[in-house]
This record gives structure tokens, C-alpha cells and sequence, in this order.
């Protein structure tokens, strides 16, 4: 009967202790689901109050034992595994208030697939957001092309949508993968608003502007043709050889032809052909 009492004893031994290597440290961030994971590992286990207690306790930090410090000095040998995991939540899991202000304005897609964020919204709602209501709000977050297609879709089980933005997010990512790729890595993404268009033309503008400023003070300004030729026209009328002929200006003297206006005749003194 001993022998059969100390095989008893040998084999909680011997679960307390793999139960305790599959927990991990106690999760300040999400203590309802460290709780949660806790009493599913060990919900196959006849464990007392007392035994869960104790590993629970075994998983703690000091900053987490100085806020049940009262309940492990208790002489009370009961009820002290919900006392302690009553404690945890109250001082680490946020009021309902607070999860539901996350819930409505500070949760974003991100670079989470929409199914992660789904699950995050959910777990903030804590099923107290009609499912109704998180499906439009969750919608809301996703990329306008994902709404699009969710908005039309006969599928009404807000899980299923949500792999079907999976899905859609995949593929989408893929494109950018291989257009960006396609483009080289040194392509610089287009502006995304009209604002940021008018202030990259105002910038080509003021940078054509001081070159041709620079290009003055050198000397090398390009008049434009036409300024040039009526330039070159003025210049040829108050300089006496425009009025000589071309066929006079080549030739001279033995020019068999010539062409009105030609001053020739006059400056040299010959006779002027018709």
C-alpha cells in the first residue's frame, strides 16, 4: 500500500515537472492568455489549488511577486491560485475602457496580415463588439482595392473574408515585389499627392532658372534664332556691304548677273546692269 502511495507521488512529481518546462515566464503584456495557456496545459492534470499555485508562483519575476506578496505570506491554504490570478489581472491587463479606445483608434494594419489584425481587434473587443460592427471597422484598415472586393463578396463569415485579404495582400505584395525589381532598386517612388507634384515642378523650375542665370554671368547665353536673325538683318542694313548684290559680293566686276538693291555700280563707279 506505501509502495503504491510513493508510485502516486513519484508520477505528480514527474508531471509537475514537465508541466513547468512547457510554461513560460508569466506575460505581463497579455496575462489573461498566459492564464489562459497555463490552465490548458494543465487542464488533463488533477492538480490541486494549491499545486497550481505554486507554478504559477514558480513563473513570476520579483516585480510580480511584490503584487501578491500579501497572498503567498497567507496562512490560507485555499482559493489562493484564484486569488493570485484575480491580482495579476487587475494590475496588468488594461480596463475595458482603455482595450476599447485601442480598439477604435489606435489599431492599424501595419505590416500584419489582415488576419493578424482581425485576431488583435477580437482580442481587444473581448466579445464585447457585435460582430457586425468589428467587421466594419476591421474593413476599414484594409487597403482601398481589398475593400473593394470584400464589399462585393457574397461570403458572409467575417474569418473566411479575412483569408481572402490574406490572400489579397499576398498577391499584391508579390506585384510590388517584381515591379520594383523590374525597375532597379534606384527608381524613386512617384509622389502620392498632388502637393508633393507641385512642389517637385516648382523645384525643376527654380533649378532650371539658376542655370540659366549661371549660364549668363559666364558669357554662354544662347540668344533664341529669332532674336539672332533680326540681329544679323540689322547688322547687314548699317553695314555698307549688305547692299552690294550676292552675285557682286562673290564675283565682283565679273558678275554676269545681278540683283536689286546692289549699290556695286555706285561704289565702284561702273555702270549698273539691269
Amino acid at each position: 500500500m506505501e509502495s503504491e502511495h510513493s508510485g502516486t507521488q513519484r508520477e505528480q512529481d514527474i508531471e509537475l515537472v514537465s508541466i513547468k518546462s512547457r510554461l513560460p515566464q508569466f506575460w505581463r503584456d497579455k496575462p489573461r492568455l498566459w492564464f489562459a495557456q497555463f490552465e490548458t496545459i494543465t487542464a488533463n492534470q488533477k492538480l490541486s489549488d494549491e499545486a497550481k499555485f505554486g507554478l504559477v508562483v514558480a513563473q513570476l519575476d520579483k516585480m510580480d511577486i511584490e503584487q501578491i506578496g500579501d497572498i503567498i505570506l497567507s496562512p490560507a491554504n485555499t482559493g489562493r491560485y484564484e486569488a493570485l490570478k484575480k491580482r495579476l489581472l487587475s494590475v496588468y491587463e488594461e480596463s475595458e475602457n482603455k482595450q476599447l479606445q485601442k480598439l477604435l483608434n489606435e489599431v492599424e494594419l501595419g505590416d500584419q496580415r489582415p488576419s493578424q489584425l482581425l485576431r488583435r481587434m477580437r482580442d481587444l473587443g473581448r466579445d464585447k463588439i457585435p460582430e457586425d460592427t468589428l467587421r466594419m471597422l476591421w474593413i476599414s484598415h484594409l487597403p482601398p482595392a481589398t475593400r473593394a472586393v470584400l464589399a462585393v463578396s457574397q461570403e458572409s463569415k467575417l474569418d473566411s473574408l479575412a483569408a481572402m485579404a490574406d490572400k489579397m495582400d499576398e498577391h499584391t505584395k508579390e506585384i510590388q515585389s517584381v515591379c520594383s525589381c523590374s525597375h532597379g532598386s534606384v527608381t524613386s517612388p512617384k509622389p502620392t499627392s498632388s502637393n508633393e507634384r507641385i512642389i517637385e515642378m516648382i523645384e525643376s523650375l527654380t533649378k532650371e532658372v539658376n542655370e540659366l542665370k549661371m549660364e549668363r554671368a559666364r558669357g554662354n547665353y544662347r540668344q533664341p534664332y529669332t532674336h539672332r536673325r533680326r540681329s544679323r538683318s540689322r547688322s547687314r542694313s548699317a553695314n555698307p556691304e549688305s547692299a552690294v548684290c550676292y552675285f557682286h559680293r562673290k564675283f565682283g566686276k565679273d558678275a554676269f548677273k545681278c540683283r536689286k538693291p546692289c549699290n556695286f555700280a555706285k561704289k565702284t563707279g561702273q555702270r549698273q546692269e539691269n
